[in-house]
């Protein structure tokens, strides 16, 4: 089991972005074992700048996103469209209109997931 540790960094962009990097590591590695990863994403404005700081990152290309589950976490439900709603808020972080839903997961605006 490996050990636990925590991370100070010196504001919320630092935070975003180290998260960001971590979170496209982890893809990788998912995919590279299990030829598939999963993520489950949250609202928040933390969350938004790491999605932000993914699309942002040039190593989200190294990234499969045909091959990444996409999944809401939310405790609460809200039309599509309504400006609190988790996917409206990321949907466009990556600036770039990513393609459409992974595994029935609104576009997370993050790379390019799959249509299954």
């Amino acid at each position: 089991m490996s050990e636990a540790s925590v991370a100070v960094h010196a504001d919320a962009d630092l935070l975003a972005q180290a998260v960001a990097a971590r979170l496209l590591v982890r893809l990788l590695d998912a995919q590279a074992g299990r030829g598939q990863a999963s993520v489950v994403l949250t609202g928040g404005r933390i969350a938004a700048a790491v999605y932000r700081a993914v699309a942002a990152l040039p190593a989200r290309e190294a990234v499969d996103w045909s091959r990444v589950d996409v999944w809401w976490g939310d405790e609460r439900f809200l039309p599509a469209g309504d400006p609190q709603h988790n996917a409206t808020r990321t949907g466009g972080a990556a600036g770039h209109g990513a393609a459409g839903p992974g595994a029935g997961a609104p576009d997370a605006g993050l790379g390019r997931p799959s249509r299954r």
